[in-house]
């Protein structure tokens, strides 16, 4: 299930979005370009899926994986193919146990099978603010009537989100996650099972 949809932003906005209309493929696109920059701002996927990617360990040969929250992962293998069987998954982000600076193909599971309400509620202020502006004007006259609009922080119809939604986001961000702190040692990584 998509973040957001035409008919959470249209209701939002006060709008009747024709079925088939240009305004309709608009808003689409709005909702979509919404959700993958909240997928790349904070690193969730708002719907369950397998993700597939070429990740380097760092020093320690940890790989926190990009994309979150991660419910299984599938495989971890070699870039030449070989199942790679040594590794360890933290239950959150991270799989570990891998050679410094090692470099794997790792498929997982990551997604919401629901959106947290207050993505969800973010999202769609956004794409109804692109809806009921989306050339961004900020002053406009026609005759003797001169009307000003809210100046977001965005330049024209660009996404842009208000103090409080960055707040609540970066909040967001920090609410999963594994904690490392320091280092491992050369004496650490001899104690490894070699399974």
């Amino acid at each position: 299930m998509a973040l957001l949809t035409v008919a959470d932003v249209a209701t939002a906005a006060g709008l009747t979005i024709t079925t088939g209309s240009a305004e309709e493929d608009q808003c689409q696109f709005f909702c979509d370009m919404i959700e993958s920059y909240l997928t790349e701002l904070i690193g969730v996927l708002f719907t369950s899926q397998t993700v597939v990617g070429r990740l380097q360990a760092d020093y320690d040969g940890i790989i926190t994986l990009p994309f979150r929250p991660v419910t299984s992962i599938t495989s971890v293998e070699t870039i030449d193919g070989d199942t790679r069987s040594n590794w360890q998954w933290d239950g959150i982000d991270e799989i570990d146990h891998l050679e410094a600076h090692e470099v794997v193909d790792i498929t997982y599971v990551a997604g919401y099978s629901a959106a947290p309400a207050v993505l969800k509620n973010i999202a769609i202020s956004a794409a109804s603010r692109l809806m009921l502006n989306p050339t961004g004007v900020r002053q406009q006259t026609v005759g003797a009537i001169s009307e000003t609009i809210a100046a977001g922080e965005g330049t024209a119809g660009s996404v842009w989100f208000t103090a409080q939604e960055k707040e609540l986001l970066a909040r967001y961000q920090t609410t999963m996650g594994t904690l490392r702190l320091g280092p491992r040692d050369s004496l650490w990584r001899a104690t490894l099972p070699i399974l």
